[in-house]
């Protein structure tokens, strides 16, 4: 009896080995090893793959070259060829080529569905000639674009001086917003566009229009440490003691942003220091 309960104990063992055995190899040879599992305990087995594992490709340049889009795909939708060259020749300063497509028919207003216009793309680029032909063809200067901004105001936006005075005069809006609350005042005073800022404030001298943080062009002018626009704002009669909505001058955003020209400019010409240091710009 004890011989015989010893035998069976050593054939479980050996099935528990064997077991074992075609386990490891199973995961590490896959199916061919699990052949030698005993068919009683087959079932133990993890469960064979649903599908043989693809092997891996590779896709050839020229198969590539079958499926990458179209260059043309990527380019704005318009009405037809002769609006959408309109649109490059405008942007590239070609003014032959623009005369040429506005001959043959091309709409100076046609746009894409982004709402880019010839009229923008020559404004943003400083090309006057194309500018003043689109416009005596008849091209909006009031329409918008990307982000919501005018010919007027892409031009503040570039500095172009020359075209922000021929857009005004064409009538285009100094009021105009762009999609993130500035006029083109705002704009050309945030980045210091001085001569812009000139030509904007003769034709319409509102110096209190505020963009979405509550700071007027004063203020813009004074942190961003433009000397020379901000020159040009007091010049035309800006208050150095403007507050903005939050009853901060000028001359805090100097001091705040340690703008040692601007913060002296604003002091010499009358702004009040009150609480304010200039001992933070040593």
């Amino acid at each position: 009896m004890r011989c015989t309960r010893f035998q069976s104990m050593i054939i479980d063992t050996r099935h528990v080995f064997a077991l074992a055995a075609g386990l490891l190899l199973a995961c590490l040879g896959g199916a061919a090893a699990a052949q030698d599992v005993p068919a009683d305990l087959e079932w133990l087995l993890p469960p064979a793959p649903l599908r043989e594992p693809r092997a891996a490709s590779r896709t050839t340049p020229g198969q590539f070259a079958d499926i990458k889009p179209d260059p043309d795909a990527l380019e704005p939708i318009y009405a037809d060829a002769a609006e959408r060259t309109l649109f490059r020749a405008a942007r590239a300063g070609d003014l032959a080529g623009v005369k040429a497509l506005l001959a043959q028919g091309a709409r100076p207003n046609a746009g894409d569905h982004q709402g880019n216009r010839p009229l923008i793309a020559a404004a943003a680029e400083g090309h006057i000639e194309i500018t003043r032909l689109l416009l005596e063809r008849g091209a909006d200067p009031g329409v918008k674009g990307p982000e919501g901004r005018t010919p007027l105001g892409a031009a503040s936006l570039r500095g172009h001086a020359l075209i922000v005075r021929l857009l005004l005069r064409a009538g285009a809006d100094a009021e105009a917003k762009s999609d993130n609350g500035n006029t083109p005042l705002l704009d050309a005073a945030q980045l210091g566009r001085t001569a812009v800022i000139r030509e904007l404030l003769a034709f319409d001298p509102d110096l209190l229009r505020f963009n979405r943080d509550g700071l007027p062009a004063l203020a813009l002018a004074a942190r961003e440490g433009h000397a020379a626009a901000l020159l040009a704002l007091l010049d035309h009669g800006a208050d150095p003691n403007t507050l903005d909505r939050d009853g901060r001058p000028a001359l805090f955003w100097a001091l705040f942003k340690k703008r040692r020209a601007a913060a002296h400019l604003l002091v010499e010409r009358g702004a009040e220091i009150g609480v304010m240091s200039l001992a933070v710009l040593d």
